[in-house]
């Protein structure tokens, strides 16, 4: 699965305008430009899909008529992961914050829901990525006395656990004391939530009863959690995004007067200075720029053409 993050509208719109910094300062070349742009695919909370085309073009959303010119989308958006993090380490330590505090040694169901939502909310406010929330979910798992994992939906707070390698719907939350993780060998005390090694009866901090261990039903329970910490399956039961599944996102012209691109046939707006798919120079602008009155220049892509060269070596189109 592809690895994904939310980003804000502001950010991209900043990172498009960097590339297009890159391509006019000559650090990049058109290709890499259009590569570039062709990822500028995302996808709202409702699942439409929107793209950035280059120049001042703007905004396009996608359905089934195809896509449109539309309106600058609000609030976050969902991607491909293209830029660097700062926050997930800063994430990782206030769950794991969060876990001592909460969950640790002896898990309840309000301690783990509360982890979940905060990962949960970390991802779609574009704080860490897709990849790393998941596995912070699964590495929270917990275990019954069957050795079955246990894990809540992140997106319905439904717990599930494991069996013959699914997740089943358990039907009811688990109680306190019934679930544990398997490498905790400590206990909290529930009055003083000092933790204390060995089976006491009383903690020996304030003298308060203390719960009794999980202990696993059979030799076999036990083979199978450490079966699962050892492979694990690789997934929460539920998704924390559904399947990146774009439509191909080059947006057709959508007004009168579109300019076709010399290069890759691709229709653009009539304002555009750059192709939306391949980034090329289009001929407005190479007009303005009378690169195509020039003889040694080709008049398709504006590249340098070598004396007696038939085929421009750039775009493949003839020299005449």
């Amino acid at each position: 699965m592809e690895n994904l993050r939310f980003y804000s509208v502001k950010d991209i719109e900043a990172f498009k305008d960097e590339f297009e910094r890159k391509l006019a300062e000559g650090e990049i070349d058109r290709h890499a430009y259009g590569h570039t742009l062709g990822m500028l695919v995302f996808r709202d909370l409702q699942g439409g899909y929107w793209a950035l085309a280059g120049g001042q073009t703007g905004w396009f959303t996608n359905s089934e008529a195809g896509w449109k010119g539309a309106a600058r989308p609000k609030g976050h958006l969902e991607g491909l992961a293209l830029l660097d993090l700062e926050d997930n380490e800063h994430i990782e330590g206030v769950v794991q914050m969060q876990d001592e505090q909460v969950i640790q040694p002896r898990p309840s169901a309000e301690g783990m829901l509360e982890i979940n939502r905060i990962i949960y909310h970390a991802y779609k406010e574009g704080r860490i990525l897709l990849q790393d929330a998941g596995e912070m979910l699964v590495e929270r798992v917990l275990f019954d006395r069957k050795g079955r994992p246990w894990l809540p939906g992140v997106r319905t707070g439904i717990f599930y656990y494991l069996e013959d390698l699914a997740w089943v719907p358990a039907g009811q939350q688990p109680t306190e004391g019934e679930l544990v993780r398997f490498d905790s060998g400590s206990i909290a005390c529930p009055k003083c939530s000092k933790e204390s090694q060995g089976d006491f009866k009383y903690c020996p901090y304030c003298g308060a009863e203390m719960p009794r261990n999980l202990e696993f039903e059979s030799p076999e329970a036990v083979v199978r959690a450490f079966l699962f910490i050892l492979k694990g399956i690789g997934s929460a039961p539920e998704a924390l995004s559904a399947e990146w599944d774009p439509p191909a996102w080059y947006p057709g012209a959508v007004v009168k007067d579109a300019m076709i691109c010399p290069i890759c046939q691709q229709e653009n707006l009539s304002r555009s200075v750059f192709c939306c798919r391949c980034g090329s120079l289009l001929a407005s602008a190479r007009n303005q720029a009378a690169v195509e009155t020039s003889a040694s220049n080709c008049r398709f892509c504006g590249e340098e053409l070598k004396p007696g060269r038939k085929f421009c070596a750039y775009c493949g189109k003839p020299v005449s």
